[in-house]
């Protein structure tokens, strides 16, 4: 499971969850961003770009992560549920495509 969402909330895709709980995470990603952005104007330098909720208090493995990226100055977060195998295929090709399209709007020297 997974979903995309913009920096302002919105739901760009996602895979495995319906649309309606795509829909909140993607909102509660907006809240991640500017809650990031506050704590950074405040100048507290622990924020990282990434989020995890769990539901045991072992917190062995997330149940939802919220991970924010950029992608020519725009913020995105990809928030993949339950036990992502990050050897995945699809999401290793996710993640060099991303890549490849930030590398093509980066000035060179």
């Amino acid at each position: 499971m997974a979903a995309l969402a913009s920096d302002d909330g919105f739901c760009l895709a996602r895979v495995g969850y319906p649309q309606d709980e795509a829909d909140t995470l993607c909102v509660a990603a907006a809240d991640f961003f500017d809650f990031v952005a506050r704590q950074k104007q405040r100048g507290f330098k622990g924020t990282g770009r990434a989020v995890s909720l769990h539901e045991s208090i072992d917190m062995r493995m997330p149940t939802t992560t919220f991970t924010l990226f950029w992608v020519d100055g725009v913020g995105y977060w990809l928030i993949p549920g339950g036990e992502p195998l990050l050897n995945n295929r699809a999401l290793v090709d996710l993640i060099r495509g991303i890549r490849v399209a930030a590398d093509k709007f980066t000035p060179l020297g």
